[in-house]
């Protein structure tokens, strides 16, 4: 007795132990005849995993959810992806432990990859509830160099690009940092602290932001492995890369000759426990050599990790100039010694602006002799006892009165 026309049918309540069919049926009734739909149910005993948003606890669909059985051994079940209704229903699991973990997020989401562990028991069905994340303004993640798996507890700072602190964030249990509510423009986000047991990587990175245009930044560390070497200046213990360094056992066997990279860092990778030799033979351009021999003991399956100094060089300018009228004199000729005696050069000679310069000069006393005046003027006759101490330049002023 129903009138032609459009119907919608849906189940509302499933029979004991089934699962509810949420999927509802269109029918177009016409008059004098009759229609057969049929609806089907799946037993209990079964899994279901809901997905949704953190926030707004919408469902949310093509999240891809790897299912596993566990026990002696782990036993792949399968691999699901959410439907519309942000649902996964798995029917006809044999009682026991199962993990669940999600491998790719529905898009616009952070990755939430923490396995869960669910018991699902004969005739009853069990209801795991996932959440995502939606990626904001900026949105940092923290990855292992070689696993890609996410990194708990890395410290990154945020800046604007002329060097204003946002605040500095610590990566969750999912490798992940949101900055929330950022207005367009350009940003620095930087490493200051790596998690535990990974190479700091401290490497500048600019991002641009747009509005409506959320970005995502995938930040890598690398792993202390049997030794990591870092090179780093004295003063600012900022990393140095280009360093020569080379690794020897303690009977002088040869490891290998290593360049540190742009963090500083070499790693040596598979050494046996014993003990090893590193010593600096070629330092970051404008430092001074460390060739210091260090032993460093390695223990099984115990990383090492040894951080070597480098300084750096500094020089003394010679000024030289008329004792009357200051004006600087060109063609002076001056030796220069340490004052052991070691000399450094015999032929520095003062160019059109009466200066002589002389770079790569470790931190010490130094002796400055003239040696020949410039053209018309006095040999001056004073020797110069110079301490260079910091990482500028030492100035010394010879004066030279003019002949006649």
């Amino acid at each position: 007795d129903l009138k032609a026309g459009t119907y919608i049918v849906e189940e509302i309540k499933a029979p004991d132990g089934y699962i509810l069919e949420s999927k509802s049926q269109v029918v177009e009734v016409e008059n004098g005849k009759v229609y057969t739909l049929d609806f089907y149910n799946k037993p209990t005993n079964s899994l279901i995993i809901q997905k949704y948003d953190a926030e707004t606890k919408e469902p949310l669909a093509n999240a891809k959810i790897k299912v596993e059985k566990l026990g002696n051994s782990i036993q792949l079940i399968d691999e699901y992806r959410t439907d519309a209704t942000g649902r996964i229903v798995i029917p006809d699991l044999k009682a026991g432990s199962y993990s669940v973990q999600e491998v790719e997020a529905p898009k616009g989401y952070i990755l939430d990859n923490t396995a869960k562990t669910v018991v699902v028991k004969q005739g009853e069905t069990q209801v795991v509830e996932l959440f995502n994340k939606k990626y904001d303004s900026l949105t940092i993640v923290k990855l292992d160099a070689i696993t890609k798996e996410p990194l708990a507890d890395a410290t990154i700072k945020v800046t604007t690009s002329d060097d204003t602190l946002i605040g500095e964030y610590r990566t969750d249990a999912t490798g992940t940092i949101v900055v929330p509510n950022l207005k367009t423009g350009a940003y620095k986000v930087q490493e200051v602290k790596a998690p535990q047991g990974y190479i700091l990587d401290n490497t500048v990175k600019l991002v641009h932001l747009k509005e409506g245009d959320p970005q995502i930044v995938e930040l890598f560390n690398k792993k202390y492995d049997s030794l990591t070497i870092v090179k780093l200046d004295t003063v600012t213990k900022q990393p140095l890369a280009d360093a020569t360094i080379k690794v020897t056992t303690v009977e002088d066997k040869f490891v290998g000759e290593y360049t540190t990279d742009i963090t500083g860092t070499i790693v040596v990778p598979n050494l046996k426990a014993g003990t090893y030799k590193v010593q600096e033979i070629k330092a970051p351009q404008g430092y001074i050599l460390d060739n210091t021999v260090k032993l460093v003991h390695l223990k099984q399956g115990e990383p090492q990790k040894i951080e070597i100094y480098n300084s750096k060089k500094t020089g003394i300018q010679i000024l030289k100039r008329d004792s009357k009228t200051s004006k600087p004199l060109q063609g002076a000729k001056f030796e220069v010694r340490k004052v052991n005696g070691e000399i450094i050069g015999a032929n520095y000679i003062s160019d059109e602006n009466g200066l002589v310069t002389i770079n790569g000069l470790e931190q010490g006393w130094y002796t400055v002799k003239e040696t020949t005046a410039p053209k018309g003027y006095a040999l001056n006759n004073n020797v110069q006892n110079v301490e260079i101490k910091s990482e500028k330049y030492t100035q010394v002023i010879f004066e030279n009165d003019k002949l006649g």
